[in-house]
C-alpha cells in the first residue's frame, strides 16, 4: 500500500467504493469529500456514528488522514463529536436552516453580487448559463445529484466573482450546512425542472442590474422557496427522498 505521505505529495481522491484514485488534491480532503457527498446522499443518516476504523478500511489508509477529515467535517458542521462516544452525523434542524442559516447566506449573497456585477463579462454569464442548461439535463433524467451540484457551483461562483474575501469565507461557512439540508429537501419540489427554471429566471434578473430587483430574486430563491419546501416535508414527512 501506497504510505499517505507519498498519496499526498502526488495528490489523491478517493472512489466512491472505497480506494485511493492517485489524481487529485491530498488524501485528507478526498477522505473528507467522499463523507461529505456521502451525507449529502442519504448514505449517512442524521445521527449516525462513524467509525474511524471502518472508515480507514474502507479507504484503505491509515488513521491520520481520516482524523484530519472528520475534523474538518465538524468544522463545516456535518459531524458533531460526543465525548466518549465520537463523531456523529449533525443534525441540520428546519427551525434553525430557516431562522439563522438561510437567512444569513442571503445577506451574503445579496451583498456580494453588488461587486460580482462589476466584474461580470461575456465568459461568466456564458458560464452561469452552462451551469442553468447543466441543472436541465440533469432535470431530464431526474437526476439530483447532478442538480443540486450544478445549483452549489452557480451560486459559488456569484460570491467569489464579488472578490470580497470576508464574504466568501462566511459563505463557505454554512455552505454545507445549508447544503447538507437542500439535498434533503430538494427532491419535494413536484418536478425536477422547477431548480433549473429558478436559476434561469434568478440569471435574468441578475442581468438587469438593478440591486432591487436582484433582492427580491435572491429572496425568493433563498428563503420563500426554502420555506415552502420544508413546510411541504413538515405536512407530507413520508414524501422524503434519498438523493442518488
Amino acid at each position: 500500500m501506497r504510505s499517505d505521505a507519498s498519496a499526498a505529495a502526488a495528490g489523491a481522491s478517493l472512489h466512491p467504493g472505497g480506494g485511493v484514485d492517485w489524481m487529485a488534491t491530498s488524501v485528507r480532503e478526498a477522505i473528507a469529500r467522499a463523507i461529505e457527498q456521502d451525507i449529502f446522499s442519504g448514505t449517512f443518516q442524521v445521527g449516525q456514528q462513524l467509525k474511524q476504523d471502518a472508515i480507514c478500511q474502507r479507504f484503505n489508509v491509515s488513521a491520520a488522514p481520516v482524523r484530519e477529515a472528520l475534523r474538518q467535517l465538524e468544522n463545516d458542521g456535518l459531524l458533531i463529536y460526543r465525548p466518549n462516544r465520537g463523531m456523529f452525523v449533525a443534525e441540520v434542524t428546519t427551525e434553525e436552516l430557516l431562522g439563522v442559516l438561510l437567512p444569513l447566506r442571503f445577506t451574503l449573497e445579496e451583498f456580494a453580487m453588488r461587486y460580482a456585477l462589476e466584474r461580470m463579462n461575456d465568459e461568466r454569464w456564458g458560464y452561469l448559463e452552462e451551469l442553468v442548461r447543466t441543472m436541465q439535463s440533469g432535470a431530464r433524467v431526474c437526476d439530483w445529484l447532478t442538480i443540486n451540484e450544478a445549483d452549489v457551483r452557480f451560486h459559488e461562483l456569484t460570491v467569489l466573482w464579488s472578490d470580497q474575501p470576508h464574504t466568501m469565507q462566511l459563505w463557505k461557512a454554512v455552505r454545507s450546512r445549508t447544503r447538507a439540508q437542500f439535498y434533503r429537501l430538494a427532491p419535494r419540489h413536484e418536478d425536477p425542472h422547477e431548480v433549473a427554471d429558478e436559476h434561469a429566471y434568478l440569471l435574468e434578473q441578475f442581468r438587469t442590474g438593478d440591486p432591487g430587483v436582484i433582492s427580491k430574486a435572491l429572496r425568493q430563491h433563498i428563503i420563500v422557496s426554502a420555506d415552502e419546501l420544508a413546510a411541504n416535508s413538515i405536512a407530507n414527512p413520508k414524501s422524503a427522498t434519498t438523493v442518488q
